[in-house]
């Protein structure tokens, strides 16, 4: 199997089957492409695999972190290429790590006791007496 590293232009243009996206998701890659900035390419192209992976046209692969960060992996369903996203290491911050949203699967669910969690610690910081919501949440 041969890699080889492409930037979201490429991935865009070359690699990814455009004609299973919808024509308003086109129009947003076709944007992306016209205006050559990167910011706009790369969230072009993320929105695109999320969307690609919604219809069915690529399979994500469980992701993949070989200690310089997490890597999000797609096969395409057509030509079986294996597209592999290296996303920078997450910030940790006082203890807590960000995940970004692009790690998650589209049809991800929330849980509900995963979500009476958080509020847990919502309440706690935010009805908290003043300088008592930081040991609140240890």
């Amino acid at each position: 199997m041969t890699q080889k590293s492409i930037d979201f232009r490429e991935l865009l243009e070359k690699l990814l089957p455009l004609e299973s996206l919808p024509p308003a998701s086109r129009l947003e890659v076709q944007d992306a492409l016209h205006s050559g900035a990167a910011a706009p390419l790369e969230r072009a192209a993320l929105l695109a695999l999320r969307e690609l992976e919604r219809l069915g046209a690529l399979r994500r692969l469980p992701v993949l972190d070989n200690g310089s960060g997490p890597a999000l992996r797609y096969e395409n369903r057509r030509s079986f290429d294996l597209i592999t996203i290296q996303l920078p290491r997450a910030p940790q911050i006082e203890g807590m790590q960000a995940h970004p949203r692009a790690l998650l699967p589209a049809q991800a669910e929330a849980r509900l006791d995963r979500v009476a969690a958080l509020l847990s610690l919502h309440v706690a910081v935010v009805f908290a007496p003043p300088g008592e919501a930081r040991p609140g949440l240890f």
